[in-house]
């Protein structure tokens, strides 16, 4: 089973995921495929715990001969996803900067304004680390990021 966080994030994802990726459709022509498939979770998990997991996180699963059929699950391919959030966020006028690594953040008064790369410094309201497991590298924090594949 899964930690409470990534549980969290999960069941947020999947409430939005079917509204975002119509809107993406209807803003940039790209279809991310989104289809609710389904889940069927095999007769080889642990029952009671997966009952018990399912109270605490409210999921319902329909009885199959094989486990148990998660209908509400769906998917969406990621790189149709992203090649649509992409072309969605350049038409707003983001700027993508790619291949340019972060040496280090402009932080002032417990701030980020912006990161120093080897070429440039850029400045921006908010700041978002997508370092995955080496984001702790880049943050003063306590709390180490731990990689996880497919997480």
């Amino acid at each position: 089973m899964y930690s409470d966080v990534v549980n969290e994030l999960s069941m947020a994802s999947q409430a939005v995921y079917e509204e975002l990726c119509a809107t993406l459709f209807a803003d940039t022509g790209i279809d991310t495929e989104y289809i609710r498939s389904g889940l069927l979770m095999m007769d080889e998990y642990d029952r009671y715990e997966a009952i018990d997991w399912m109270a605490v996180h409210k999921v319902n699963a329909e009885k199959h001969p094989q486990g148990a059929l998660f209908t509400a699950v769906a998917q969406v391919r990621n790189p149709r996803l992203l090649k649509a959030l992409k072309s969605d966020i350049l038409k707003r006028g983001v700027e993508i900067v790619e291949f340019s690594k972060v040496e280090e953040l402009i932080v002032e008064k417990d701030k980020v304004l912006g990161v120093k790369t080897e070429h440039k410094n850029y400045y921006g309201d908010n700041s978002i680390i997508c370092g995955g497991a080496w984001s702790s590298a880049l943050l003063d924090i306590k709390m180490k990021c731990i990689q996880s594949r497919g997480r």
